[in-house]
């Protein structure tokens, strides 16, 4: 008798080792699951307090993963992002930003590069007939 509470005691624990091994490989990789890289314009960007910056920010694809989606700067580099969030309000540039939209609350921005954008240049127009001199 002692010898199968034994063995039923060591398949249970197996069976629960087995069972924690299966969430955590099921949770890891559905926490990357939609890691990528987003071209999105800056719609507004602050600090709630000291060290915690949110921007919030538009997808522009043209069908947008998010829009008006508030993140989270990465802590450590934050007030680098902020800066970087700021320019890109001011001058009218699009960011280039590596996240996951679809993390719980406000997603974290764990890289953020500026993304200039393609000037537009006006056409090219004939040279005008002059004169013979």
């Amino acid at each position: 008798m002692r010898q199968i509470k034994k063995t039923i005691s060591i398949h249970i624990a197996g069976a629960r080792t087995l069972a924690v091994a299966l969430l955590l490989v099921m949770w890891s990789t559905g926490a990357q699951a939609q890691l990528g890289w987003f071209t999105c314009e800056v719609v507004y960007g602050g600090k709630v307090n000291p060290d915690v910056v949110f921007i919030q920010l538009t997808d522009t694809k043209a069908v947008p993963t998010f829009t008006g989606k508030w993140f989270r700067a990465k802590s450590g580099i934050e007030n680098e992002m902020l800066a970087a969030a700021l320019a890109a309000l001011t001058a009218g540039l699009l960011v280039s930003v590596q996240t996951d939209p679809d993390e719980l609350g406000a997603p974290e921005i764990r890289q953020l590069y500026l993304k200039q954008l393609k000037p537009v240049l006006p056409p090219v127009l004939p040279a005008p007939d002059l004169p013979p001199s």
